[in-house]
């Protein structure tokens, strides 16, 4: 497998696209707990992509055009090898629709590549090629604030597959990577603070690892291996000057100027073993162990993780699973904080997760009941960074009210429940979370700014009249933020996260039609988002003017509309 390091376009909006096309995946597996041994090290969630297989591959290529993204897709398949090729790209009007509303001008790219070819031994070989980049501009005359950040990695790897004996299948994959994040901008906004700040991380990674299975009636066991050298730059420079109004927001102490260049270098190791087993008609268990290691410039670290679960089937409609196990984290190079002075690889962290589900398929009415809920516990927690009241910039470190969070512990717990049922041609489904993150710091749990407490997601697809259709609704508590205050000639804090914007809601609404022609197909696809067009708060700006404390709220996406056109041929 081969690990991306932030595989989302958009990551100060949230990461709110994928690098990667959807015609792009041949299988596509969501992790939120207890994810498999072989997909790393991480304290949360793992998602785990798969192209298509080449039998499953069509000869065909299609253009897009549409408001908001161009993109062009191709496979072809012959006897003995097969490709696979996607570029995407922002289209203009994406990046004016979000500036006309103060959001700022995002524009992406991304493009991938793999070219498989079976061998006369048996043996499967594929070759790819990945690159995504985001430019993102923020702010205006009314935010006093400018900023840039270009985001941009390539990946190349090649991936052999290994034909089965004696039952034992084997896949061992080399490659590289270079990421490369530059930041820029400035910040004047009166009575309050002035600055600048530029930021460059560069990181080269290259990487192997080789899995092994083995599957009998009773049993499968897994094993492998992966190794990773990293080496990572760094440059930063800053300069800030905060009015002695808002001086008192902040807990992390910063000369008025300040710089830092350095690089990292290391390794990092990792083994695995998995077991499955069969115990009778309707009992299954399975078993873990990895051992993660790394050695970076003054800093060595080696720690165990492990799974446990269990599968219990009373009857073939009803699965009853219990999974807990031993996670740890190790600090990727790119996400060292250097523009908030953090110039050293922090430990790895470490914590345990239990989680306990029902899947449950209701034959009558061919409906699927999901539920599930959750502990996960992390007790060797790293610090972080975070805004108190307006997380929504470029710069946030320049701001007066970033702070600096440290806790003993992290807890997070939830119940999910979901219900999907078909009608007809169409489906009907919901989603209904209740969730906690916190945080203990002196003695305290506090909610992280981004718990959102219950959240329901649903959806209704039908066909109507040879059009597609589907309308959604998101709903969530609002994010938690830290009000201000004026007190004489000072602006203070009250308690972190103790209070709640209003809630989030949007309705979106999707509809597709297919004209076929002789030569090729036509897809048609529009909709909108937010219908309702809410104002869904995600920051404020507090500004002083005389003896008055301001507060501007910021929203985000309002009411918008699109329609694509696709060409398939």
């Amino acid at each position: 497998s081969v690990r991306l390091y932030n595989p989302f376009h958009f990551e100060s909006y949230n990461s709110l696209n994928s690098v990667f096309d959807q015609r792009l995946l041949g299988e596509l597996e969501f992790f939120s707990g207890t994810y498999p041994l072989y997909l790393g090290d991480s304290l949360s969630a793992a998602m785990s992509l798969r192209p298509p297989a080449p039998d499953s591959l069509k000869n065909r290529r299609e253009i897009g055009v549409g408001s908001y993204q161009l993109s062009y897709f191709q496979s072809k398949v012959n006897a003995d090898d097969s490709l696979l090729f996607s570029l995407r790209s922002s289209s203009p009007e994406a990046g004016h629709l979000l500036e006309s509303q103060d959001l700022g001008h995002p524009e992406y790219i991304d493009s991938y590549l793999r070219y498989q070819w079976e061998a006369p031994s048996g043996r499967s070989y594929a070759a790819n090629l990945l690159w995504y980049g985001d430019d993102l501009s923020l702010g205006s005359d009314t935010t006093g604030e400018e900023a840039e950040a270009n985001y941009s990695s390539a990946y190349a790897w090649l991936r052999t597959d290994g034909p089965a004996e004696e039952g034992i299948r084997w896949s061992a994959t080399i490659g590289l990577g270079y990421l490369e994040n530059e930041r820029a901008g400035w910040v004047n906004q009166p009575a309050k603070v002035r600055g600048d700040l530029t930021e460059r991380i560069d990181q080269l990674v290259v990487f192997a690892s080789q899995d092994f299975s083995l599957l009998q009636d009773e049993r499968s066991l897994a094993w492998g291996w992966e190794f990773r050298h990293l080496d990572a730059h760094y440059a930063m420079s800053s300069h800030r000057f905060i009015d002695p109004a808002f001086s008192h927001l902040g807990n992390i102490p910063r000369a008025p100027v300040e710089s830092f260049k350095g690089n990292e270098q290391g390794q990092q190791a990792a083994l695995y073993l998995i077991g499955k087993y069969r115990i009778g008609e309707q009992l299954f268990i399975d078993t873990g162990f990895r051992l993660d290691a790394q050695n970076f410039d003054g800093s060595e670290a080696i720690n165990p993780a492990f799974r446990m679960g269990l599968l219990y089937q009373p009857h073939y409609s009803v699965d009853l699973r219990a999974a807990w196990g031993r996670y740890t984290q190790a600090q990727a190079l790119n996400d060292l904080p250097i523009a908030d002075l953090e110039t050293a690889i922090a430990a790895p962290q470490k914590g345990n997760q239990l989680v306990l589900s029902l899947d449950w398929t209701l034959p009558v009415f061919e409906a699927e009941f999901k539920a599930e809920i959750y502990r996960k516990d992390i007790e060797s927690v790293n610090s972080y960074y975070d805004n108190l009241s307006n997380a929504f910039t470029l710069l946030p470190e320049l701001q007066p009210d970033r702070v600096r969070i440290s806790p003993q512990r992290y807890r997070a717990d939830g119940v999910e429940l979901s219900v999907e049922v078909p009608v007809g041609p169409g489906s009907v489904w919901a989603n209904y979370a209740y969730a906690t993150a916190r945080d203990r710091v002196d003695g305290i749990f506090v909610e992280r700014s981004w718990d959102q407490g219950r959240t329901f997601n649903g959806r209704i697809q039908f066909a109507l009249a040879g059009w597609e259709l589907a309308l959604s609704a998101g709903f969530h508590e609002g994010w938690l933020t830290t009000p201000l205050l004026l007190s004489g000639d000072r602006v203070l804090s009250g308690p972190r996260n103790s209070e709640r914007f209003d809630h989030f809601l949007s309705i979106d609404a999707k509809a597709i039609r297919r004209f076929p022609f002789s030569y090729g197909e036509l897809r048609v696809e529009l909709g909108v988002s937010n219908l309702g067009n809410r104002e869904n708060q995600i920051g404020t700006d507090y500004r002083v003017s005389g003896d008055v404390l301001g507060d501007t709220p910021f929203y985000g996406v309002s009411r918008t509309g699109f329609i694509d056109f696709f060409w398939t041929f």
